[in-house]
Parts: C-alpha cells; sequence; structure tokens
C-alpha cells in the first residue's frame, strides 16, 4: 500500500468550498457581452425550471433548498469536492479551522432512530450541569427530538456563545424526564484528541481530526511532552484524517524532515494559483523512528504529511490504501 508518489499534486487546504451569496463581483463576468449574455441564459434556464416546479410539483417548494441543490449538482460536474456552504454551514467550517466552537460540549450518536450523548467534554456546559454517557436526547427548547437525525440535533445545539438551550433527557433508572438550563459557551476541538506513551519508548498521537490553525503547536507540544517521557520512537495516527490546511500540513511534515527536502508540490491555474513547490526548512529535524497509521479516510493533507515521510524514507505506512486526493481547493467568499 503505497501513495501516489509525489510527481503530482497531492491533496490541500482547505475542504473544498466555494461561498456565494448574493451577486457576482463585476471581474466575474469580465466585462465581456458574451460571457454577460451566456450569464443571463443560465438565469433564465433556472428561473424556467424552477417556474415549471412551482407550477406542477404536487407540493410545496422550498426555494432555499432548491437553489442550495442546484448550485451543488452545479459544483460536483466540475469536481467531486467543491461544494457550497450556506452562512450558518460557513460559520461551523470557520469554527472548526479554528480549532473551537459553540454549543454544549458533548459529542452525540445515533442509534436505533434516537440520539444519546456519546461523552461530554470537561469543563463544558453539559459536563458541568451532569449530563452523562447514554444519556437520550428527547426535547430541546420545547421541541420533540422524536425522528430527528443526529445532524438536525447537532445543528439545534450550537448556536452563539453566551445563549441558552433547554435540553431535556431520558435517563436509564430515571423515571421521569431530567431537563437542563445551559448556556452555550466556547468548546475546544483541538486537532489531536490523545496522545500517551503505549509501551517502553513507543509514543503515540492521535491526530485523526483534521488540520486546523493550532494543528502544528499541537504537535510540537506533543511532541516535547513525549520525549519527556522518554519517547525514543512514534506512531502517528492519521486514520480518517479528512485534512484541511496545506500550511500545518507542512509544518508537522518539517517536524521530520531536513531543509529541502520536498514536501508537496502544487500545480494551478495562473495568476489566479501560481505554481508552489513547499519544502521543509528544518535544520535539525526529529530522527525516531516513525510509523504512520492510515486507511481509505485519510485525505487530503493527511496525505501530504504520509506521503512526503514515505518518500523520503523517513516513515513507514501501515494500514490501508488512502483516500487519493489530489485536488487543490480554495475558499471564494462571495
Amino acid at each position: 500500500m503505497r501513495i501516489q508518489r509525489r510527481s503530482w499534486a497531492l491533496a490541500i487546504p482547505i475542504l473544498a468550498t466555494l461561498i456565494f451569496s448574493g451577486a457576482h463581483t463585476p471581474q466575474s463576468v469580465a466585462g465581456q457581452d458574451g460571457d454577460a449574455k451566456a450569464g443571463e441564459k443560465i438565469v433564465d434556464s433556472f428561473n424556467n425550471a424552477l417556474t415549471v416546479a412551482r407550477n406542477h410539483y404536487a407540493g410545496e417548494i422550498d426555494s432555499d433548498r432548491v437553489t442550495k441543490s442546484s448550485i451543488l449538482g452545479m459544483l460536483h460536474t466540475l469536481d467531486p469536492h467543491s461544494s457550497y456552504l450556506d452562512p450558518k454551514e460557513w460559520q461551523e467550517f470557520q469554527s472548526q479551522q479554528q480549532s473551537h466552537y459553540s454549543g454544549i460540549g458533548s459529542t452525540i450518536i445515533p442509534h436505533n432512530g434516537k440520539v444519546y450523548i456519546l461523552s461530554p467534554f470537561d469543563g463544558t456546559p453539559s459536563y458541568r450541569a451532569g449530563i452523562r454517557y447514554g444519556d437520550q436526547i428527547i426535547e430541546i427548547d420545547g421541541q420533540s427530538t422524536e425522528g430527528w437525525t443526529s445532524v438536525q440535533v447537532t445543528n439545534k445545539l450550537l448556536g452563539p456563545e453566551g445563549t441558552p438551550v433547554a435540553v431535556k433527557i431520558s435517563r436509564i433508572g430515571v423515571d421521569h424526564p431530567l431537563e437542563y438550563k445551559l448556556v452555550r459557551a466556547s468548546v475546544p476541538l483541538p486537532s489531536i484528541a490523545s496522545y500517551f506513551m503505549v509501551g517502553k519508548g513507543i509514543g503515540y498521537i492521535d491526530l485523526q481530526r483534521g488540520f486546523n490553525t493550532t494543528t502544528s503547536d499541537e504537535m510540537s507540544r506533543a511532541l516535547r511532552d513525549l520525549r519527556e517521557q522518554g519517547m525514543t520512537s512514534l506512531i502517528l495516527d492519521l486514520r480518517s484524517n479528512r485534512g484541511g490546511l496545506v500550511d500545518q500540513a507542512w509544518r508537522v511534515t518539517n517536524e521530520f524532515l531536513y531543509r529541502g527536502q520536498n514536501i508537496v508540490s502544487m500545480r494551478g491555474r495562473a495568476p489566479f494559483f501560481p505554481d508552489r513547490n513547499l519544502a521543509a526548512s528544518n535544520t535539525s529535524p526529529d530522527d525516531m523512528p516513525v510509523v504512520v497509521l492510515i486507511n481509505g479516510g485519510s485525505a487530503s493533507a493527511a496525505e501530504i504529511v504520509a506521503g512526503a515521510l514515505q518518500d523520503h524514507d523517513r516513515a513507514r505506512l501501515v494500514g490501508e490504501g488512502s483516500f487519493g486526493k489530489g485536488l487543490v481547493q480554495n475558499v471564494f467568499p462571495r
């Protein structure tokens, strides 16, 4: 099992996102009559299709949902990873990239059509209130969650920091529902879920949550702490790491490669995305033996790290073939 060699651009920075809200800027039309007419034709075609749907569809048309689906369909004809985020999704995306979010601070899981608390995070509103593993969420702000998906529950629990939310739960052994009035707070969401020693001299770092703005700092801190505990070799777990910021992938890889060793090459359409080659700059990298764990969910920035370490014979990869995302993407707010 080998990751594609670095002769082509590996994965990159951020999860594919193209943000559109409101009119395009004049640059989008480039001032060309032909482009303007083509744009008018597209708008007319969409409006005609929407009119037919409104006049003949058996139910009520959700215009926002139809519009969003149309944009997603258009983008997916370009590549499978480009996407559209509405304002709420964009806010959530930014929070994830900044390694925190605003909510009650619990992971949840669906089971048999119901949604349960898996684990409250230490120091968060749900933890301080006494919410436990196994509690079933049955009501949020007076609304029953019967038939809700875990995504619907999550969206209802998230919200601006400092805002209240009432959560009613059913707990095994308690004959009546318990209601908690919580205040949403900023909840840390570090890239590194945990790190520890697994054996004599063997350190383990769980980096499965993606490459966000704090990843390289977390990695440096974890390496330093494990060395102090006697680490002489490392297991770096990138399984199911969906990727993230390319500069953070570079910084993590830079911990292990010598100055001048290539990490990733990117080729783009000039002048919007000039060609770039990112190489290591470390004059004294860590030289301990490294094993990197990957699977089919290891993608994008995770493949940059795994691929570069393998290409320079710096680490041994163990697991399954990675996702194979060789696409460069950026965020375009509109």
